[in-house]
């Protein structure tokens, strides 16, 4: 089952390469989502079980939606359209609050390349013209 994380974007810091982004909509959401998961588990005669961890385990998708025309939108349209495809280094951080404790929680972002064109999006709740951008990845979780 894959797992999904959404985190609004004003609770969170992302970094990619060296570049720190901001420019999100009003209520946007950052979503990073594991479609794989963590292990194969087959089970044999006799209630034997043979488990193996995935290779592609940490596999992820980060989908980020940015305003149209700022700096972010430019330097991120910059990485989807270089030639030789850029490698896509970086953390996705996120500030939340627990039974009134403060945490944070971090995602090391490795290995990673836009997917795809990004799409063109309007935001419903502040009207902005938003940009969507999905990055292919491995996100490790720090503990």
């Amino acid at each position: 089952m894959a797992q999904n994380i959404i985190t609004p974007a004003g609770s969170t810091s992302l970094i990619l390469n060296g570049r720190s982004y901001t420019s999100f909509g009003e209520g946007d959401s950052i979503e990073l989502t594991f479609p794989n998961n963590i292990a194969e588990r087959n089970i044999g005669e006799g209630e034997v079980v043979n488990i193996n961890e995935r290779l592609d385990r940490n596999v992820a998708e980060l989908t980020v939606r940015l305003m149209r025309k700022t700096d972010d939108d430019i330097a991120m349209s910059a990485l989807a359209n270089a030639s030789p495809i850029v490698v896509i280094e970086g953390s996705f951080t996120e500030n939340y609050i627990a039974d009134n404790v403060e945490g944070i929680e971090t995602y090391a972002i490795t290995g990673g390349n836009i997917m795809k064109h990004p799409d063109k999006q309007i935001n419903n709740q502040d009207g902005a013209p938003m940009i969507e951008f999905v990055i292919a990845c491995f996100a490790k979780k720090s503990i």
